[in-house]
């Protein structure tokens, strides 16, 4: 799953039903990253230029598919023994990638 910032502060995804993969693509460069911070307020709060932590009422508004939504719910459980789910259980964790 492929979470596209777009210019206009929102976002969508890309690739939905690859729950393995999980991360933050920006158009821009990784310089940028100080700009970008609470412009996606709801959505992405960037830790650094490497790391964002993306809400996850966000991804579950995404769609009304409870099908989709179970498989998210999943990757959720799975991820957080990992370290990926923050402390309260709002944010994941993703890995960011920069194009530009």
């Amino acid at each position: 799953m492929i979470v596209d910032l777009q210019a206009d502060g929102s976002f969508r995804l890309d690739e939905p039903d690859d729950f393995r993969r999980f991360k933050v693509v920006v158009a821009g460069r990784r310089d940028m990253v100080a700009d970008l911070r609470g412009r996606f307020d709801g959505i992405v709060d960037f830790a650094d230029a490497d790391t964002a932590w993306v809400a996850i009422a966000a991804l579950r508004g995404w769609t009304t598919e409870a099908a989709w939504l179970r498989q998210l719910d999943t990757m959720i459980e799975k991820a957080a023994p990992h370290g990926w789910i923050d402390e309260v259980g709002r944010r994941v964790r993703a890995h960011v990638e920069w194009q530009g």
